[in-house]
């Protein structure tokens, strides 16, 4: 199917799409923009899941003997927690996290651009955070609150 020639203008070449946002981000076109989003939001969606079918084994470990029933409670409260820190550190707004990607694309153009600049310095201030306590204190809460709705 041919594509008219507006059509062709303003879609991004696949050359430009494999660029770091900082370099794409001006000439993304909406339905790209919906594209990187929805991938972002599928790496903390996949560890929900995850979380939840840990959730739904934690619940049926007290119909299995007693011999299958404490490793599996065990490893259900560990599959529980690794995924919803996973997912909370995930949704963490700083790019290049899936976050801050989601941040990014739900920005108007200019500022989407503007705050994509930043994604150089975002691994340094995630060890940042990470050294100083800051980063368990932010996702700590978040994921005792989830845990506990989960059991």
């Amino acid at each position: 199917m041919r594509r008219g020639r507006d059509e062709q203008q303003n879609s991004p070449s696949p050359a430009t799409c494999s660029l770091p946002l900082t370099k794409s981000v001006r000439c993304l076109t909406s339905i790209a923009i919906m594209r990187i989003a929805c991938v972002a939001a599928a790496g903390p969606g996949a560890n929900l899941v995850m979380a939840l079918g840990w959730a739904v084994l934690f619940h049926l470990a007290p119909l299995l003997p007693s011999f299958f029933e404490v490793p599996l409670v065990l490893m259900s409260l560990a599959g529980i927690r690794v995924n919803l820190v996973l997912m909370f550190l995930n949704l963490l707004p700083i790019l290049p996290l899936d976050g801050g990607r989601i941040v990014a694309s739900l920005l108007p153009g200019r500022a989407a651009w503007q705050y994509a600049k930043l994604e150089p310095w975002g691994l340094p201030v995630i060890v940042l955070l990470l050294m100083t306590g800051t980063l368990g204190t932010v996702l700590r809460p978040l994921v005792v609150v989830s845990e506990s709705l989960l059991r």
